[in-house]
């Protein structure tokens, strides 16, 4: 008798600067709160400040996702923002920069915009 297997193809990550115990702890938290609120989903993805946690029946490693739908609290006019689209590239830049010089290969860096708003951006 041959089984069927379904294989799922899992991702956690915490920011850099985030302690072990505590990404630990996030990790677990999101899990539950996928598995409450998407019981039979074979897909699922949870942001949130300090982690992320994705998994999906195929295997989604190395692949651009052109599927997922992200929504945030951002201002309706910050797409046509002059400052933002004059200086996302070097912002973009500058955290990368950073990033690899840094031993955990984290870096974290606000982009104020004005108008009392700012971009946070960790890569």
């Amino acid at each position: 008798m041959i089984q069927s297997v379904e294989t799922v193809y899992g991702l956690a990550i915490c920011r850099g600067d985030i302690l072990e115990k505590d990404c630990k702890s996030c990790i677990v938290n999101a899990a539950n709160e996928i598995r409450s609120h998407c019981p039979n989903n074979k897909v699922a993805i949870k942001w949130y400040y300090y982690y992320t946690l994705k998994y999906h029946n195929l295997d989604f490693f190395c692949q651009i996702d052109r599927d997922t739908l992200f929504f945030t609290n951002t201002p309706k006019n910050m797409n046509n923002n002059q400052l933002v689209r004059q200086n996302k590239g070097e912002w973009l830049a500058q955290l990368a920069g950073q990033a690899s010089v840094n031993a955990q290969m984290f870096s974290t860096r606000d982009f104020d915009v004005g108008d009392n708003y700012k971009l946070h951006g960790s890569v």
